[in-house]
């Protein structure tokens, strides 16, 4: 594989008061670092204005004696790995981070998309579902992979991705490069493993979204089917049901006549025998005739309440045909309601599509139109139902009407009979008659209630036909919606439970991305080392040797009140000093092959040793002191702070000058 040159981060910037930001000169950058050694030396953090720290400073005595100090710029490896659409695999170089990613495997789609495939009947799909109940309530198990290289910090990658437009291609000089411990073989096989799980995951996904669709597909279907079979079952039972219902009907009218007839005969039979009693019977005369009078006067009100009674019954037909006029006009208008409403929802769904575009406002013009003809419909539909409950009203009170008569000729006839019972009971008295006319009686009334108990039996076995047919209907049906209802409610246990396993396994795709950056705008065509420049301080003071990584920082130009201008140094990324700084510190503390490594290159790289850092770093805060973010006196305290350990490499001449 070809060496390419590496990606290489500047270390210091410089952000001035309106907030430009620009990369730091070389002398800039000296004395930004100085400056922070400097601080740190002094106590204090280097953020606050210097009047506010040498406030803290006061009464306190510095008597630390720094001595034999170090200073090395280190260069950080990380990997860049080419990924898709212009994003990069990012892996430590060093291998002192170590990653564990839990990857899970999907239950068996497979034999769940044959079995609800292969079915033949509602049934067998109703057994397949319940056989994967449980299928997908869970992955089938997890596997773990240990990944060396990998950044176990979200925030990393985050943090990283504004620095990439400040990456450029350069040789590294007067600086230590640490060499990736991960070689480029491993590189490949960490991006191997990288994209094989993220391939299975969006694999998995789509297998998932396959699963489901044909489970709601297949569901609809078969609902459908059961929906054909209910229609079948009506179908069966209905032309029966009508059959059956008219053949009751017709037998019924016959079985009345029949009872109506017999009824007649013996009530015939009866008046004849009183008659002939009546005859016999000459002291009574009067008193008949009395009791005949009071008769014809109540058949005369019975014939004038006969008219009243047709009359509200013409009325009442009339209110009935009203209301089914006004019932077929409030359908025509609902359905022509429920037209104009399916209208609109895709006029609305338009709306959405074309939402913001030319076609917009030519789709809302017929909108507005079937809004304002929704409107009067429902107005429409609302007189209509009102005009409805008045004629139900009217309804009503003719059917009371009717009833009220009905009763009034009930009481009349009862009052016939009663008079006609009174001449019996007075041809009773008749000295030769009595007993005759009893008996005659009682064989009539016998007879009577011998055919109507004989009549109410036969019309209770020809109405419990129809009823018995309509509950077989129903009885089938329900089965039919029970299946139907399962069907949808084991469906969508299963689909919620894929739906969380496709969740889980975007949410793993998402972590994956913790790894990657964006390499918009940037050439990275092949695998390339990127540089994150470091200066690895050492020095020793009574206290013992301390090391120090500083990162890479920033200068930022702060107004202060008075038009004062001072200089905040921070951290140019969290990441580089959290994460990497920490982590190269620690790993100098504790890996000594590294640690070696290390010193053996600072003995040649060394800035203290350098003959060009002291000039470099007089030049740098010269120009901070000229452009005023940091004062003289501050600028020469540096100087003299650090001037005894640069000072070996420069010409005599130039340091009186100084």
């Amino acid at each position: 594989m070809e060496e390419l040159e590496p990606l290489v981060f500047p270390y210091a910037f410089e952000v001035t008061e309106k907030g430009q930001k620009k990369e730091a000169s070389k002398e800039v950058e000296i004395a930004f670092l100085f400056l922070r050694i400097w601080y740190e030396w002094l106590g204090i953090d280097g953020e606050r204005p210097l009047i506010e720290k040498f406030k803290e400073k006061i009464g306190k005595k510095h008597s630390k004696t720094v001595k034999n100090l170090s200073v090395t710029k280190i260069f950080y490896p990380l990997w860049a790995k080419p990924w898709k659409d212009e994003t990069c695999l990012i892996i430590e170089g060093l291998g002192i981070f170590h990653s564990i990613i839990d990857y899970d495997e999907l239950p068996d789609v497979d034999s769940f998309l044959n079995d609800i495939k292969e079915v033949n009947s509602a049934e067998d799909y109703l057994a397949s579902l319940r056989k994967h109940q449980v299928t997908f309530a869970c992955f089938r198990g997890s596997r773990s992979f240990a990944v060396s290289g990998l950044v176990p910090h979200e925030s990393f990658v985050y943090d990283l991705q504004p620095c990439m437009a400040h990456f450029r291609r350069e040789e590294i000089a007067k600086a230590v490069s640490l060499p990736p411990r991960v070689s480029w073989e491993q590189v490949e096989e960490i991006f191997n493993i990288f994209t094989r799980m993220y391939a299975d995951a969006s694999e998995g996904i789509k297998k998932l979204t396959s699963a489901k669709d044909l489970l709601v597909h297949q569901t609809y279907h078969w609902s459908l089917r059961q929906i054909e079979r209910i229609k079948e079952i009506e179908s069966e039972f209905l032309p029966s049901i009508e059959k059956e219902s008219k053949t009751v009907e017709t037998k019924l009218a016959k079985l009345y006549d029949k009872y109506q007839s017999q009824v007649t005969e013996v009530e015939k039979t009866l008046i004849s025998t009183l008659d002939m009693m009546e005859k016999d019977s000459y002291k009574l005369e009067g008193e008949i005739r009395e009791l005949k009078q009071k008769r014809e006067e109540y058949s005369r009100i019975l014939s004038e309440l006969k008219p009243q009674k047709e009359r509200l019954e013409r009325e009442l037909k009339k209110t009935l045909s009203q209301q089914d006029v006004l019932s077929t006009q409030l359908h025509t208008l609902t359905m022509r309601l429920s037209d104009l409403k399916m209208e609109y929802s895709k006029l609305q769904g338009l709306v959405e599509t074309h939402k913001g575009g030319k076609r917009e406002e030519e789709i809302r013009k017929p909108l507005k139109k079937i809004e304002q003809e929704m409107g009067e419909l429902n107005q429409k539909i609302l007189e209509i139902r009102q005009e409805t409950r008045k004629k139900e009203e009217t309804r009503q009170k003719v059917q009371s009407s009717i009833s009220e008569i009905e009763r009034r000729i009930y009481d009349l006839k009862e009052k016939i009979v009663e008079l006609e019972e009174l001449e019996k009971e007075k041809r009773a008295h008749l000295a030769s008659l009595p007993r005759e006319m009893e008996d005659t009686r009682i064989r009539a009334e016998e007879e009577h209630q011998k055919i109507e108990k004989h009549y109410r039996s036969q019309v209770k076995d020809l109405q419990a036909k129809v009823p018995f047919l309509k509950a077989e209907m129903r009885k089938k049906i329900r089965v039919e919606q029970k299946t139907i209802y399962e069907m949808k409610k084991r469906t969508e246990e299963i689909r919620k439970q894929i739906d969380c396993l496709i969740e889980s396994q975007t949410a793993f795709i998402d972590s994956l991305q913790k790894y990657v950056i964006t390499t918009k705008g940037m050439k990275v065509a092949e695998t390339t080392v990127l540089q994150i420049p470091f200066y690895h301080v050492c020095y020793e003071t009574s206290e013992g040797i301390s090391e120090k990584i500083y990162p890479p920082m920033i200068g930022e130009t702060v107004k202060e009140a008075l038009g004062r201008k001072r200089i905040v140094l921070k951290p140019a990324n969290v990441g580089f000093e959290k994460i990497l700084g920490a982590k190269l510190l620690e790993a100098l503390k504790c890996d000594g092959t590294l640690s070696f490594e290390v010193r053996e290159s600072s003995s040649v790289v060394d800035l203290v040793k350098d003959s060009e850092t002291l000039r470099v770093l007089y030049e740098g805060l010269d120009r901070l002191s000229s452009a005023r973010l940091i004062s003289n006196s501050q600028a020469q305290q540096v100087k003299m702070a650090f001037t005894p350990y640069l000072s070996q490499g420069l010409r005599p001449d130039y340091f009186f000058q100084l």
